[in-house]
């Protein structure tokens, strides 16, 4: 066991001619600049750069020595040579060496009060494989060196006094003892768990962080019914829940829930299908305090029985902010509730304007009030943004993909030839009757021109085009918007809106225009994003 090369001890591996390069480059710098300068510019350095810097100087080496120490990562089984641990004799050999010298290292960090304090994170990587189980088992040497790495790796994580967060990815029978010594961490934060939940024994005592993230392979069949779920957390710090995984999902909240009131706990995230919808309603009666909701849809279901199955008390979670996931749960959890933010994740959105317009009316009925909305793909209707000025007069931020794929060689719907008038005040054209879908470019002019209406004190727009045939990048960036036409578009949409920011043209890349507070001008940024989905922090974009 060890720390691995960006996390090794200063005086491990470090060049004499690096060092001596960078003293002689920096000496005439370190004593004019000063301190609070310095330790901005080496928090963008590397791991190996922060290791070299602490060999230049005394100043250098008190500023970078907690960089070094920050994350530690551990693995007891690395290298390719090892996948054949029980057939190869030298490369078991190697792998016992490696195990004890790593463990060796680890007991001397922790036995030194001054590193080990600097400590903040550890992951641990424990991918033993099939046959390394089996050589652990039967081989005498090679279970010792096992032995010695979790001994040193639980007898350590004690002594970081300031370790608060520990990231665990391992097999599903991954040692209890690792498990149980999370439970003695003075100052555990954060712990993330893949892999480690779904067999072994109870805990005791309970693990007590303040968030907990789950990562689980869905692929994996479980035969223990819910109830024998092991309980390895409690709930009494217990603020942020992070559940990815629909299989563990509910098995997790269902060994909670009888834990008693979740009262500390804000923001939850779940992997979700239907068939946990009475699992999910129970967990939720016992988060009096939740303020955040984070539900990812897995799309392999009709989502009408959930109608049925899903039932929520008015008087449970009643403190809800922000809510992003499915549009039935939010239909069902958003009214009556002081939801702030709403994100609603991808799915087969109706085609009609009355099914906008009725979900629309179901999220509009939030004591909020809404001032943040994000939609997923919704047909080209020139009554979509309207609604949405009408029943959430106080947004500040509008995002939503308009999707026109599918109207856009319908002669009876499509917009007849429209001519932009780029003098920088006005936008002619020629459209037909609101109750249509429109081209992307069509309902854009629209909006730019004042015959559709936004909310009066919108700060950001986003408004992409998303069509689902435009899969080559340079394709996508052949039709998206010329630089002119979002000028205009920019510079209409800022003198009646107080836009701070707007993202429009295609999805994938997009332009995006920014404000100049101190010059009341527009700038473009051209941006390239890969993925589209709901965030539960601030930016959420």
């Amino acid at each position: 066991m060890g720390v691995d090369d960006d996390s090794a001890p200063p005086n491990v591996d470090v060049k004499e001619e690096a060092t001596q390069a960078v003293r002689t480059r920096w000496r005439p710098l370190i004593e004019i600049v000063p301190l609070e300068i310095w330790r901005e510019c080496w928090m963008y350095a590397n791991a190996r750069g922060h290791r070299t810097l602490t060999s230049v100087c005394r100043l250098f080496r008190d500023i970078c020595l907690p960089f070094v120490f920050k994350e530690l990562s551990y693995s007891p089984a690395i290298g390719q040579a090892l996948a054949d641990t029980n057939d190869n004799t030298s490369a078991r050999k190697g792998w016992v060496y490696d195990m004890k010298a790593r463990a060796k290292r680890m007991t001397e960090l922790a036995g030194s009060q001054q590193h080990a304090s600097m400590v903040r994170e550890c992951k641990l990587y424990a991918f033993f494989g099939t046959r390394r189980r089996k050589a652990i088992k039967r081989s005498n040497p090679v279970k010792s060196a096992y032995n010695a790495f979790v001994e040193a790796f639980v007898s350590a994580l004690p002594r970081f006094t300031n370790l608060t967060r520990v990231d665990i990815t391992a097999d599903l029978d991954i040692d209890n003892r690792i498990l149980s010594a999370l439970a003695f961490i003075p100052k555990i934060d954060s712990v993330c768990l893949s892999g480690t939940f779904a067999r072994g024994e109870s805990i005791d005592p309970l693990i007590k962080p303040r968030i907990l993230e789950v990562y689980q392979e869905d692929g994996i069949e479980y035969s223990d019914p819910p109830s024998n779920v092991r309980r390895v957390v409690s709930v009494q710090r217990l603020e942020e829940l992070h559940l990815h995984s629909y299989i563990l999902a509910p098995r997790i909240m269902y060994a909670l829930t009888p834990q008693g009131n979740c009262s500390r706990l804000t923001v939850l995230e779940i992997d979700f299908v239907t068939g946990h919808a009475a699992v999910l309603s129970a967990f939720l009666g016992v988060c009096p305090q939740l303020r955040t909701l984070l539900i990812n849809d897995h799309y392999d279901f009709d989502p009408q029985p959930a109608f049925f199955e899903f039932t929520i008390s008015p008087t449970t979670i009643p403190l809800l902010e922000a809510f992003f996931g499915p549009v039935f749960l939010a239909s069902l959890i958003i009214p009556g509730r002081p939801v702030r933010k709403i994100a609603l994740d991808l799915f087969q959105w109706d085609k009609t304007l009355d099914a906008v317009v009725t979900t629309l009316e179901r999220l509009s009925r939030s004591t909020g009030p809404v001032r943040e909305l994000k939609l997923p793909a919704v047909v080209c209707y020139p009554d979509v943004p309207t609604t949405i000025a009408r029943l959430f007069p106080d947004l500040t931020s509008l995002k939503f993909r308009v999707d026109d794929a599918e109207h856009e060689h319908d002669v009876n719907c499509a917009p007849e030839e429209r001519t932009l008038v780029d003098d920088e005040r006005r936008l002619d054209f020629v459209v037909h009757r609101h109750h249509c879908p429109f081209s992307y470019e069509g309902l854009l002019c629209q909006i730019a021109s004042l015959q559709v209406s936004l909310p009066r004190g919108l700060e950001r727009l986003r408004l992409n085009q998303f069509d689902m045939t435009l899969r080559d990048n340079n394709r996508m960036f052949g039709q998206c918007l010329s630089g002119a036409v979002a000028t205009v578009v920019a510079t209409l949409l800022g003198a009646t809106y107080p836009l701070k920011e707007l993202w429009i043209g295609k999805e994938h890349p997009d332009v995006t225009f920014q404000r100049q507070e101190y010059r009341g001008e527009w700038k473009v940024v051209l941006r390239r994003r890969d993925h589209w989905h709901p965030s539960y922090d601030g930016d959420w974009d």
